[in-house]
């Protein structure tokens, strides 16, 4: 039996780790914090589209995951909002290093949550 991903990183994924390439991306960014990411830099590194890499840094912006480079608004580094945070993006990242598995299925199971939840809305407004 495998680990269960701790309570911490659990509630990342849940807010702000919608896909695996956005963790992908988180990881690479706390991989060498001082370097900024571009979209199109981050895009060949994760073998994604440019346009999905520049959604992804948007993303991860608006979370206070990752922060506009002084250099280049385009370009994102990693930067969280406070130490609590940093904690948890440590751990959610040394947890996904050793249970790839367990850590996407989590993401993945949140994505499922996610579109069933939208689909039982219109179910639902049918029905009225």
């Amino acid at each position: 039996m495998s680990p269960s991903i701790p309570q911490e990183a659990r509630r990342l994924i849940s807010a702000h780790i919608p896909t695996v390439p956005h963790l992908e991306a988180l990881v690479l960014a706390r991989s060498d914090p001082a370097r900024a990411w571009s979209a199109s830099e981050l895009a060949d590194r994760l073998y994604i589209r440019s346009e999905t890499a520049a959604s992804i840094l948007a993303d991860l912006m608006q979370s206070g995951l990752l922060a506009s480079a002084s250099i280049d608004p385009m370009t994102a580094r990693y930067a969280t909002a406070n130490a609590t945070v940093d904690a948890a993006v440590s751990q959610l990242v040394e947890f996904y290093a050793h249970q790839v598995v367990e850590v996407t299925r989590l993401i993945h199971a949140h994505d499922v949550s996610a579109v069933q939840r939208l689909a039982d809305a219109f179910r639902l407004g049918r029905r009225r």
